[in-house]
C-alpha cells in the first residue's frame, strides 16, 4: 500500500535496504553504463594507496537511483516525480575539482573560438525553449500532461526545461530544426 502524502511529516524517516552486497563487477558494469570510469570506483589500489580511501565505492548516481528506488518503493510506483540530495564530497576532493575547473576555465573555456560556440548553443536552447512552451504538443509524450496541468507560467516553463535536460547535444540540435 502507497504512503499517503497526508501521513507524511517533515522529519520521517524511513529505512530500507536497497541491494545486497554490492560487487566491483557490478559497479564496474555501471561504470560502463555511465561512462564514468573513475579508478576511485575500480580500482582497489588506487582508491587506498593513492587517494586515501578505505576503499572502492560506488558512483554518486548509481547511489542516487538506488535511493530513488527505494523512495518509489516507499511512496508508490509512479509517484514520486522529483527529488533532491546532496553529495558530500571530502574536502581534498573539493579542493582539486576547484584547481582542475579554475585550469579549465582559464585554459579552455575562455578560448574566444569555445565563446563563440557557447554564444550558439545558448541561442539555440533559448529558441528551443521558446518554440516548446509556444507548441506543447512538440513535447514527449509523458511531459504534455504534466505541460497541460501545470498551473502557471513558471509550472510549465520547468516541464520544458527538464525536457530540454533530456536532450543531447544532437537531440537538441535536431529539435530545434524540426521545431522550426
Amino acid at each position: 500500500m502507497a504512503l499517503k502524502a497526508s501521513k507524511l511529516k517533515v522529519g520521517d524517516e524511513h529505512e530500507e535496504k536497497v541491494v545486497d552486497n554490492l560487487s566491483s563487477t557490478q559497479i564496474v558494469m555501471y561504470a560502463g553504463a555511465s561512462g564514468d570510469y573513475n579508478p576511485l570506483h575500480s580500482d582497489e589500489v588506487f582508491t587506498t594507496k593513492v587517494a586515501g580511501y578505505p576503499s572502492v565505492f560506488a558512483h554518486g548516481m548509481l547511489t542516487m537511483g538506488m535511493t530513488g528506488r527505494m523512495l518509489t518503493n516507499w511512496v508508490g510506483d509512479g509517484r514520486l516525480t522529483r527529488y533532491n540530495a546532496s553529495l558530500e564530497v571530502p574536502r581534498q576532493v573539493a579542493a582539486e575539482v576547484a584547481l582542475l575547473k579554475a585550469m579549465a576555465v582559464r585554459y579552455v573555456m575562455s578560448d574566444p573560438a569555445r565563446l563563440a560556440m557557447q554564444a550558439e548553443q545558448r541561442d539555440l536552447i533559448a529558441g528551443l525553449v521558446a518554440r516548446l512552451m509556444e507548441r506543447p504538443t512538440l513535447l514527449d509524450p509523458a511531459f504534455r500532461p504534466v505541460f497541460a496541468a501545470a498551473s502557471s507560467y513558471a509550472a510549465r516553463l520547468r516541464v520544458v526545461i527538464d525536457q530540454v535536460a533530456l536532450l543531447t547535444d544532437a537531440q537538441a540540435v535536431a529539435w530545434h530544426r524540426a521545431s522550426a
